[in-house]
């Protein structure tokens, strides 16, 4: 990022960390004012540099629409949200994301790119803060040799996440169908797929992928002998590519969630009119709160809001509610006008992600 010709006046260190602290939306034009600042502003170090101190947390909301007596019946409309946005309660004059995508479900994301899958048209990447997207074009060989409605029928997990060794974003994808099982991981600097060595023993996950240190977790349900099931959390590590597992808290089996709260790996269990939130410190569970399911209105999905330790919950019933946990004060954030629910929250920060990668959307 050295370079002599970004000003006359302000050393080049000082130009960086002012930089840092900009949006997306203002680096790109800066990009158009001279080569040394477009070269600067796109170099692999800046972008690494800006995804650490990112200073804009944002998050994806998908709103469903239903449209009763046609085949489709479902749609979708994308907002996104700076935590600002969500601090006011009602949030007005919403506005609709320029979102790239039909038919697609949210698997996760990293560093500000989001990762989407859909069963006829692949895996794709989108950077909503920069506007480019990639497609995945090469899926594993092994899938071309399924017809079609194997393809459809088939049982797919997914998982997407920032390898920090070696600097690159890494898709895991897992399909079942009958008694085939193949683990496959796509690297984003290759554009290929590699077929890998999967779990000793094959679960059922119930929940979404939730990055946490480089490593994808997921709430796992073991069949054992005699009819019984055991429950752990399943995590693949995306720097060693291996599997492993670890216990659950307290009365496992109604684990519905993992998420991150204050910085702490997190799980949320229900039972009852009775929810808990265990967080997890040096390898061994807490509970960070416990309050009455009815308070939050049955939320089946928690995410922290900001630093005050505000909590927003995604309910059936209510939208989207944001909850103090210790107060149990609550408010009810306004449904994107004619919705019928909330579908989908996605939490990112904004980054640079694909930059010089696929096309403008």
């Amino acid at each position: 990022m050295k370079n002599s010709k970004l000003s006359n006046n302000l050393c080049q260190d000082l130009i960086i960390e002012i930089f840092t602290k900009l949006p997306v939306k203002s680096l790109l034009r800066f990009r158009s004012v001279s080569k040394s600042l477009c070269a600067c502003i796109g170099s692999p170090d800046f972008i690494r540099l800006y995804t650490l101190r990112s200073p804009d947390e944002k998050l994806m909301i998908a709103h469903q629409f239903y449209h009763k007596g046609v085949d489709n019946p479902f749609s979708y409309i994308y907002t996104l949200h700076s935590e600002s946005q969500l601090s006011s309660s009602p949030y007005t004059n919403v506005q609709a994301a320029d979102y790239p995508f039909t038919g697609f479900g949210v698997v996760g994301s990293s560093n500000g790119i989001i990762c989407l899958f859909k069963t006829e048209n692949g895996i794709s990447l989108w950077n909503p803060s920069t506007r480019r997207k990639l497609t995945a074009q090469d899926r594993p060989a092994w899938i071309h040799t399924l017809i079609p409605s194997e393809r459809r029928s088939s049982y797919h997990v997914f998982g997407f996440g920032y390898d920090a060794i070696s600097d690159d974003y890494k898709i895991l994808r897992w399909t079942k169908r009958d008694t085939l099982e193949v683990y496959s991981v796509y690297t984003l600097k290759t554009d290929a797929w590699c077929e890998i060595r999967g779990p000793a023993i094959h679960p059922y996950l119930h929940s979404c992928q939730c990055l946490f240190n480089g490593t994808l977790h997921w709430v796992a349900e073991y069949k054992l002998p005699i009819i019984m099931y055991s429950y752990h959390m399943m995590t693949f590590d995306l720097s060693t590519g291996v599997f492993s597992t670890f216990p659950l808290p307290g009365r496992n089996w109604d684990t519905s969630q993992v998420t991150i709260i204050k910085g702490y790996l997190a799980v949320i269990s229900s039972e009852n009119a009775n929810t808990w939130i265990w967080v997890r410190k040096e390898e061994s569970w807490s509970v960070a709160f416990k309050f009455k399911t009815i308070e939050i209105n049955r939320a089946y999905k928690v995410l922290q809001l900001s630093a005050n330790g505000d909590l927003l919950l995604q309910s059936l019933i209510e939208g989207i509610l944001v909850h103090n946990p210790e107060t149990h004060a609550q408010s009810r954030l306004e449904k994107f006008r004619g919705s019928n629910r909330v579908y989908v929250m996605e939490k990112y920060v904004e980054g640079l992600g694909l930059l010089h990668m696929g096309t403008s959307c």
